[in-house]
């Protein structure tokens, strides 16, 4: 009994950890995919956005710089969020107002186009040093040539925060990286930047699992990786964005990020150990209790077998009594109505072949009597043979004809609607049920009355 009581203390122990730490990642998994579900958005409205103007462009053949000036001023691009320009074939940039605000080197326009749609490394804000951005590159073709380049500058610092709260009280942090370019950046406090690799290597010296996790990164995959002392447990989840280029990654320490499963494991011992000192002394106590009651409830246990056992054989002698009583009653009616017509003989045997119906089944009903196991245990057994339904509710018919019309009363059983004539079921007492119902029917019907019977079939969907 102790080591019973010690397993199920376990189970529940271990029980309640799992249901803890199944929390504690849904948690994880939704502050992660909220974070991406917010820039993933910000940069399908950039594609969106995009992409409309480079079809305006190439609707209205906008294909010179002057042409792309002037463009520029007519339409005012710009998102309200992001800053939007224009890349010339030459490497100038057109801003604001359709100003030529800067050049970019020699081979800039050439090497965007040959990218698609796709984003930049990161880079320096030329406005503000301290500051980094992202190029959104949306190149612009009309008939076969390259006119020009649009793209938004997007500011991580704002971006990153747009509609995103501290996460984990301000405990935790996250790193937007850039699976082609294999660039990373942190959002919260540091504001730091660089390749993902390296930034591993400068904390941790763990080569093995660093790499095995910056590749789950680039390959855009859900990935987890522990990394430091038992101490100082740092805990990264990286999750794809739909962006194809990006994934993020929520990290802290370990303690904040399965911050309930430390309170359980804090407390849990404790509680435990009460539990299960208070479990062995009860059970302690009922072994030292149950010695001196076990003859005494053995006895109880044997009278109240006795007198289940009586109580089941009256009720089921009663119960049979009662179903023993219609058959009997067609029986009788049927040889009464022979003797009344013996100058008949065709009406002779239709008469006796129907009192055989009806003797067939009480003679059914009187070997259930005598099965004294049966009556005994108070259970009844169901034996599924095949079963003809329009035979059943033939026989059900003959057996009811005589009470009903000794009252006077109209009986039918319309089986129409039945689609299988053959089913299986316990014949037995498929028939006793239908006859004890009929049998009130006709018991609460005023003489002169309608009884019918409706047998319809509904399709069952099995799965299969």
């Amino acid at each position: 009994m102790i080591a019973i009581s010690v397993s199920l203390v376990v189970f529940v122990y271990r029980r309640m950890y799992r249901l803890t730490e199944n929390n504690s990642w849904i948690r994880l998994t939704t502050v992660a995919e909220d974070i991406g579900s917010n820039f993933s958005k910000n940069l399908q409205y950039q594609s969106l956005f995009l992409g409309e103007y480079a079809q305006i462009i190439k609707n209205n053949k906008v294909d010179t710089p002057e042409k792309l000036q002037d463009f520029y001023k007519s339409f005012m691009l710009s998102s309200g969020v992001y800053e939007i320009y224009i890349l010339l074939p030459d490497n100038r940039v057109i801003g604001e107002n359709g100003q030529i605000l800067y050049k970019e080197s020699n081979s800039m326009f050439n090497n965007v186009i040959k990218g698609g749609e796709h984003f930049s490394h990161l880079r320096r804000s030329i406005y503000d040093s301290s500051a980094f951005e992202l190029h959104h590159y949306y190149p612009v073709e009309i008939d076969g040539t390259e006119v020009c380049v649009l793209f938004c500058v997007i500011d991580l610092d704002f971006l990153s925060n747009e509609g995103v709260t501290t996460i984990y009280d301000g405990n935790a942090d996250y790193i937007i990286f850039n699976s082609r370019t294999h660039e990373m950046y942190v959002n919260t406090y540091t504001k730091l930047v660089g390749n993902l690799p390296t930034f591993f290597a400068r904390l941790y010296p763990d080569k093995n699992k660093i790499d095995a996790f910056v590749a789950a990164c680039e390959n855009r995959e859900t990935a987890f990786l522990e990394l430091g002392n038992s101490n100082q447990k740092m805990s990264f989840f990286s999750i794809p964005i739909s962006s194809d280029d990006f994934s993020l990654c929520v990290f802290g320490k370990r303690d904040v990020i399965f911050s309930d499963l430390n309170t359980f494991e804090s407390t849990s011992s404790k509680i435990i150990f009460i539990m299960s000192l208070s479990y062995i002394v009860y059970l302690i106590y009922m072994i030292k209790s149950s010695r001196d009651k076990f003859n005494v409830h053995l006895m109880e246990e044997r009278v109240k077998k006795a007198e289940s056992e009586a109580r089941y054989k009256t009720l089921f002698l009663s119960e049979m009594s009662h179903d023993i009583r219609t058959p009997m009653n067609a029986i009788v009616g049927y040889i009464n109505l022979a003797l009344l017509n013996l100058s008949d003989t065709v009406k002779i045997r239709h008469y006796l072949s129907k009192g055989l119906l009806a003797s067939n089944h009480l003679l059914d009903l009187i070997n259930e009597v005598l099965d004294v196991s049966r009556i005994e245990s108070g259970k009844i057994n169901i034996t599924e043979v095949e079963c003809d339904l329009t035979k059943l509710f033939k026989e059900i018919e003959n057996i009811m004809t005589v009470q009903t019309r000794s009252r006077k009363q109209n009986f039918s059983i319309d089986a129409s609607e039945l689609k299988n004539q053959f089913v299986m079921c316990d014949k037995l007492h498929l028939s006793q049920i239908l006859i004890n119902i009929l049998g009130n029917s006709v018991k609460y019907t005023q003489n002169g009355g309608e009884i019918s019977l409706s047998v319809l079939e509904n399709s069952v969907l099995q799965n299969k």
